[in-house]
């Protein structure tokens, strides 16, 4: 009813007097803020015809008859569902009718105005009906202490820099975006590639959507990261490869990877919504998701401001977290002053540094001429909601013919894990993030 209240339109309503009902019901909700019970809405019906001088009370009472007698025996949570889908139908059709006149006109508002109408329906319709988490109850208490203590709550990047960086890596519920951000040509899409090897030996099930690559040239990747063969010599030794990924999903059962392709600046986050919930629909509960990369995503509804667009895309694939539940995984590039700078920081975020706010953990990927020679790519932790510590770098050598990153920097005997205090570290995000807030900070 709160969510009939907010957008009831009569003509979603073909019945009249069924219409006429609804409205009746809808303002005595919204006057009341309880609904009605069938005495009620018969006073109300006989009111209505009484002020009005029009309609059939005798009519009305037996629809109101009829519908207060039909028993569907039909679970409360698919009603609910059924609801929010008539909704969702009918508020697209009015906002589609209420806009023919632009339409007749080719004005280009059509679009927009039935994308942001259909997208306040469905967060009405989605709206979380959770109160949260009631702290002192011993029930939720449990099940913090659960999240606390259980080592299934993250997902390892497995790498021993990062998983100690983080504290075990990304949470295995979602509820976070992260990202690797890096000039043109370092390697984003090498981390994301195996970043996603590293959960499938964790048995997980990854979804890579690419924008940059096609389907085969990505899934080469993965050929070359799991067979540990040349990437330029696959078609030499093909037998040999795909027999070592064969190996490698029957040591790993549970595993399993979908590459989506979409054209470069050609799908919107909701699309991308659209398709996992296909996947979903089709049998496959997938635990990460990828994309590749960030600034290839095209806002659901442009504002024509680059800062805002992006920023808007990572909030959304953000919120795409929540509703699937599972961490989400992307890349971002370099603004000019961070190509070629060992000193690579948050104002160095291309197109538009709002997305550093939004972000859950980021990793600048820089070398110096050294590590060129060597094929080091290193990863400093600009932001980390998943352990507190930052500005720690780990170091990763790139085998130039499988694209495999290994982890050369971690020694666990010697690391000191008693890290920056987290005052600290916040005192330090700030002072990176002044630029884009416009605020002052006051000397430290």
């Amino acid at each position: 009813m709160n969510i009939l209240s907010t957008k009831f339109d009569k003509r979603w309503i073909k019945t009249e007097h069924l219409g006429k009902i609804m409205q009746l019901c809808i303002v005595f909700f919204k006057k009341y803020n309880f609904i009605p019970d069938i005495k009620i809405v018969k006073a109300l019906a006989q009111k209505y015809v009484e002020t009005n001088k029009s309609g059939n009370l005798t009519e009305l009472n037996s629809v109101i008859d009829s519908s207060w007698n039909l028993n569907l025996e039909v679970p409360k949570e698919i009603l609910a569902n059924n609801l929010k889908n008539f909704i969702r139908k009918q508020a697209l059709w009015t906002t589609i009718i209420d806009n023919v006149d632009e339409l007749e006109r080719n004005s280009e508002n059509v679009l927009d105005n039935c994308i942001s109408e259909f997208d306040s329906i469905n967060k009405l319709t989605f709206q979380d009906q959770d109160l949260g988490m009631n702290y002192f109850s011993q029930h939720d208490m449990d099940k913090h202490i659960a999240f606390l203590t259980k080592p299934n709550a993250r997902i390892p990047f497995g790498w021993e820099s990062m998983d100690a960086y983080t504290y075990g890596g990304s949470y295995k519920d979602g509820r976070m975006l992260g990202a690797f951000m890096g000039q043109p040509g370092l390697g984003k899409s090498a981390f994301l590639s195996n970043l996603a090897v590293n959960f499938l030996k964790q048995n997980k099930k990854v979804v890579v959507i690419s924008l940059e690559m096609s389907q085969d040239v990505y899934a080469q990747r993965f050929d070359a990261h799991i067979s540990k063969h040349n990437i330029n010599k696959l078609k030499d030794e093909v037998d040999e490869a795909f027999s070592k990924i064969k190996t490698f999903a029957e040591e790993h059962p549970d595993s399993a990877l979908y590459i989506k392709e979409y054209p470069p600046k050609s799908v919107r986050s909701i699309d991308i919504e659209m398709y996992l919930e296909n996947l979903i629909l089709n049998g496959f509960k997938f635990d990460v998701v990828i994309v590749d990369y960030l600034n290839l995503v095209l806002p659901n509804k442009s504002v024509d401001s680059m800062y805002r667009d992006v920023l808007t895309v990572s909030e959304n694939l953000r919120a795409l977290s929540y509703k699937f539940c599972c961490p989400f995984w992307t890349a971002t590039q370099t603004n000019t002053e961070g190509i070629n700078n060992e000193n690579v920081d948050m104002q160095n975020v291309s197109e538009s540094r709002g997305v550093v706010h939004t972000l859950d953990f980021l990793g600048a990927l820089f070398q110096t001429p050294d590590d060129r020679e060597e094929g080091i790519i290193n990863c400093k932790l600009l932001k980390n909601r998943l352990g507190g510590v930052i500005y720690k770098t780990c170091s990763f050598k790139l085998d130039p013919e499988n694209l495999v990153l290994s982890d050369v920097s971690y020694d666990p005997g010697k690391e000191d894990l008693n890290f920056t205090p987290e005052a600290d570290n916040i005192l330090k995000n700030l002072k990176h993030l002044k630029q884009d807030s416009g605020s002052e900070l006051d000397e430290i």
